[in-house]
């Protein structure tokens, strides 16, 4: 089907949802804390059972993705998702994610006057419009938090072991009269303004991608604040060895923290001196704290100061992307839905230029 010569249908009031690892008033977009994002991840990966390198991740988002297309998908491509994961866990698909159409999923790209395709989007712009897409559709209910079920909006009991064996079998391959026709393509039919999603991730990719390193910075101080709390590990459950789970804790905190400001360089941010990446700051802390071998009391004095300060740094630093993204938030959500015209026309508000934010500075990309 072609998403945007159909016309849109709105999901049925009473459509059945289920809480997904984000809570009610939950944006899917810009993440957590490194710990928690971690953890997201990983409850992500062991509902859906897709293997690791067949998710994607963004610095600006809180969930992964699958990767759905590893090459470029043309019109008229015959795509399964059947056939594009190892493995899938049929219990999961449930998950409106599993039933994305193909026209949303593949990344937007161009073909030039000499036959070269020139790509409008890299996966991670790819998964913003996707979870705007989400959202506004209603797929997705940023309200409740909840996800639309979709297996319960064909007449199946999603939480069944026998709806689990029947998808498992229409995995396999075998027919079926219910799951071969699911198709959710009519609800992100926006004919008037297809490419809203599109414009509105170009417009806020920027602020966006800010506001999440300020996010991060600034929920990362509050998880360290709490790792120096003297009563966090003196619990008989550590069998009185305080160093190791505050160690490993602080290590893991910092591998995210490296996933999701992979991006960062000398070009961002004010590095320290014979630094390239912010990959690499973090990479220096991270084996300090792994090789400290001290006591609990040496590592809050000696590694936690220095960690604090640099998460200061960073969340100083991007702290008016956050405003910047706010503002275009507001100016959005007076066009109204994204089926009026009115949001293929949308323009940049003036005043969001970064500079005018006070504070931080512009993220060149």
């Amino acid at each position: 089907m072609n998403l945007y010569s159909t016309t849109r249908q709105d999901l049925p009031a009473d459509a059945p949802r289920r809480q997904f690892l984000l809570r009610a008033d939950d944006w899917a977009l810009l993440p957590r804390d490194p710990v928690t994002t971690s953890k997201l991840y990983m409850a992500f990966h062991e509902a859906s059972g897709i293997d690791h390198e067949e998710l994607m991740t963004s610095p600006m988002s809180k969930l992964p993705l699958p990767f759905f297309h590893p090459h470029l998908i043309y019109p008229g491509d015959d795509y399964d998702i059947r056939k594009r994961f190892r493995h899938i866990n049929a219990s999961f698909m449930w998950h409106p994610i599993m039933w994305l159409p193909t026209e949303l999923t593949k990344p937007r790209f161009s073909e030039n006057d000499n036959g070269y395709v020139d790509a409008i989007e890299d996966s991670e712009s790819a998964m913003v419009r996707i979870f705007l897409e989400l959202s506004a559709a209603g797929i997705y209910d940023t309200t409740t938090g909840g996800w639309l079920d979709v297996l319960g909006l064909y007449g199946l009991d999603s939480t069944d072991e026998r709806t689990h064996s029947r998808v498992a079998a229409w995995l396999a391959g075998e027919a079926d009269r219910v799951l071969d026709t699911i198709d959710l393509s009519p609800y992100f039919a926006y004919p008037e303004a297809q490419d809203w999603a599109l414009l509105t991730t170009t417009e806020i990719r920027e602020p966006l991608l800010g506001a999440s390193y300020y996010r991060v910075a600034e929920d990362s101080l509050t998880i360290l604040d709490v790792f120096s709390d003297p009563v966090r590990y003196k619990d008989p459950a550590h069998n009185g060895d305080s160093l190791t789970p505050l160690r490993t804790e602080v290590t893991s905190l910092l591998k995210m923290a490296e996933v999701m400001y992979r991006s960062v360089d000398a070009s961002d941010f004010n590095l320290p001196e014979g630094y390239t990446t912010m990959v690499d700051v973090l990479s220096e802390h991270r084996a300090k704290v792994e090789n400290f071998s001290g006591t609990h009391d040496g590592f809050i004095n000696e590694i936690m100061p220095d960690l604090t300060d640099l998460f200061t740094e960073i969340r100083t630093e991007y702290v008016g992307f956050l405003r910047v993204l706010l503002d275009i938030i507001h100016a959005y959500e007076d066009l109204g839905d994204p089926s009026d015209p009115a949001w293929a026309k949308a323009d940049t508000p003036e005043d969001n230029a970064t500079d005018d934010a006070g504070e931080g500075r512009e993220l060149e990309r």
